[in-house]
């Protein structure tokens, strides 16, 4: 009985770290990617491509789009930050998703992934509690 307590516990304690070093990988490697491709890039459908040549004609957001995301997943990866870090990617994973689903369906799994790891981060950490908490007048 006490073993399976500690091993709950162990698995409470280090599931969301396991998470937040994962999404911070994965934010790295990605803002890296669109930086300086060094992953194998898929042939897009037409709107994604129109989607993408749009964004790519600003090159001043889509620099600091990928610099907001090498930064933020640096200080996941090392722990600092993190709620102020899960805030400023919200906006990005948001965006990420939708963009799969809507243009490339075959490529949301890698957004639907990282969706998955921050809303339990978002559940798990205590400085989110006022967020998910109503008005107590």
């Amino acid at each position: 009985m006490l073993n399976r307590e500690v091993t709950k516990m162990n698995i409470t304690v280090s599931l969301p770290r396991v998470f937040r070093v994962a999404l911070g990988v994965i934010f790295i490697l990605l803002g890296y990617n669109n930086i300086m491709p060094f992953l194998p890039q898929e042939t897009l459908d037409l709107p994604a491509r129109y989607f993408l040549g749009f964004v790519g004609t600003y090159e001043y957001s889509q620099s600091v789009l990928m610099i907001a995301q090498i930064l933020c997943g640096a200080l996941l990866f090392v722990n600092v930050a993190v709620p102020l870090c899960m805030i400023v990617i919200f906006p990005i994973i948001v965006n990420m998703l939708a963009f799969h689903i809507e243009t490339s369906q075959h490529l949301y799994t890698v957004s639907a992934i990282v969706s998955i790891y921050f809303i339990y981060l978002a559940l798990t950490i205590r400085k989110f509690s006022f967020l998910l908490e109503g008005n107590k007048e």
